[in-house]
């Protein structure tokens, strides 16, 4: 069984790979606005009636979107059934996107993780875009027509040979949903006489900015967009009034005269606001409320450089907050022996790394060399990089050929980037269609011994047995350059 389901990932991820170069490919047809991928359930489970909703909704959502033309909504389609495929590819065709089911046999099992899988066809390889609005960013979503109900996607069955739901398909469903969620919103719209509700809210749950919409719903998730655009001028005007409905609502009226939003709306654009952290990066929200940050600044040079990669140290005490995973230096704390970290999982927190006052030589990071594997970005926080296609920034980055490393991806397609020489500067990776900056092989000997350096550098500051070679500053507001060494035995 193990090794069925191994192939079967590989197959299914080698397809992916394949149907984003398809997308990419057809670039000239995709909308400018932002993506989604709708991944349809037309399995004999559903039976007559949810075929019914599934047409409905589905409809009625592509409907809604031809309605806002300067959105540009950008859609694919994926089945999922007898065959599951990519039926359409990203555009803004609706109506040939509406058509796509018109000859479409429904049946078979329902093999969804084999669909979500395959989303990475659009959502990986600049499949597609990411879009943003004012400080709010949209990561491709995902939009789950389904019963919910997942037969063992490492059987391909042609005909209506019933494949019976089983407890290790909706493991695999739930792990490869969960993996997809971390970055991009899904959407679950339930149809059928028996959809089972706690794996759709479950999926949509544990996604970023997703939930679970009835079919009847359906208008109301076609304006998604539409709403966050409003939501997103709420925000860049209000402040920190933006949890007053009646402001947010008087504010709506002020901004959006000749508009006529439905209660419904007001109530998303509403939550929308509340629930901002969604949509803006945390370095975002800083600059939003005007609160000083001291992220992206290399204070210390007996700290670990910015962009070293960090995993848990010896006196971890933060329970869970790293996932058990890596993450990424992305400052120097202004309190002296602490340093910020961007975990891979997108936490940002603060943790302890040799001198304090308070606390004498307790380190809760270790510098690694472990890489930063992309799952479902374009770019993210700890990727290697060197000058791209349209660098046009002389020698920043020390010369042709030099690494650096990535310490902040913005919606607006900007990434900050420290480089070996120590250099720290903000670079396009998507911002108007420019891109300063290629991503290194993760596994190449180039970024391995990159990465060890870092690794070699940081070490000498790191405890050791019983001796401890470390720099202690004296510290005040305007210097952290002077300084004593000393041996801490």
């Amino acid at each position: 069984m193990a090794e069925r389901l191994e192939t079967s990932n590989i197959l299914w991820k080698g397809q992916a790979i394949v149907e984003a170069r398809k997308n990419r490919d057809l670039r000239f047809q995709h909308g400018s606005g932002p993506s989604n991928i709708f991944i349809l359930d037309i399995s004999s489970s559903i039976g007559d009636e949810g075929v019914r909703q599934m047409k409905e909704a589905f409809t009625t959502i592509i409907d809604e979107y031809s309605k806002h033309p300067d959105i540009d909504e950008n859609v694919a389609v994926i089945i999922c059934g007898r065959e599951t495929k990519f039926l359409r590819y990203f555009s803004n065709q609706y109506e040939d996107i509406k058509s796509c089911l018109d000859d479409i046999e429904f049946g078979g099992p329902s093999p969804l993780t084999a669909a979500f899988l395959l989303s990475h066809g659009g959502l990986n390889n600049d499949a597609s875009n990411i879009c943003w609005m004012a400080n709010f960013h949209f990561h491709q979503r995902l939009i789950l027509i389904s019963d919910g109900r997942p037969t063992d996607f490492t059987i391909i069955s042609a005909d209506d040979t019933p494949v019976m739901e089983t407890d290790e398909a909706k493991r695999h469903l739930l792990q490869t949903a969960i993996i997809i969620g971390r970055v991009h919103p899904i959407f679950c719209v339930p149809i059928g006489s028996n959809p089972n509700l706690r794996i759709l809210e479950f999926i949509s749950g544990h996604s970023k900015g997703g939930k679970l919409v009835r079919y009847q719903d359906a208008m109301q998730l076609g304006k998604c967009s539409y709403n966050l655009r409003a939501a997103s001028v709420m925000l860049q005007t209000m402040k920190n009034d933006c949890h007053d409905k009646e402001r947010v609502v008087a504010s709506l009226a002020l901004h959006f005269p000749y508009t006529a939003f439905t209660e419904k709306d007001k109530e998303d654009i509403f939550e929308m606001c509340t629930r901002k952290t969604l949509f803006c990066s945390y370095v975002e929200q800083k600059v939003e409320s005007g609160e000083e940050t001291d992220l992206f600044k290399e204070r210390n040079p007996i700290m670990p450089c910015l962009g070293s990669r960090v995993r848990r140290g010896r006196d971890w005490k933060w329970d869970n907050q790293d996932n058990r995973g890596p993450g990424t230096v992305i400052g120097h704390h202004i309190k002296d022996g602490w340093l910020h970290v961007e975990w891979d999982t997108s936490a940002i927190s603060s943790y302890r790394y040799g001198y304090s006052r308070a606390e004498l030589n307790k380190y809760d990071v270790r510098v690694c060399h472990e890489p930063r594997i992309l799952e479902n970005e374009m770019i993210a926080t700890g990727c290697l990089v060197t000058r791209g296609t349209d660098w046009e920034w002389d020698d920043q980055d020390g010369g042709a050929g030099n690494i650096g490393s990535v310490i902040s991806v913005q919606s607006t397609g900007i990434v900050i980037v420290r480089w070996r020489n120590g250099f720290i500067s903000q670079y396009r990776f998507g911002c108007h269609g420019k891109f300063d900056l290629t991503i290194c092989d993760p596994f190449s000997e180039e970024s391995i011994e990159y990465l060890k350096e870092q690794e070699r550098n940081a070490a000498l500051n790191y405890p050791n047995g019983d001796q401890v070679m470390h720099w202690v500053y004296l510290v005040t507001d305007q210097q952290y350059q002077k300084g004593h060494k000393v041996l801490i035995r």
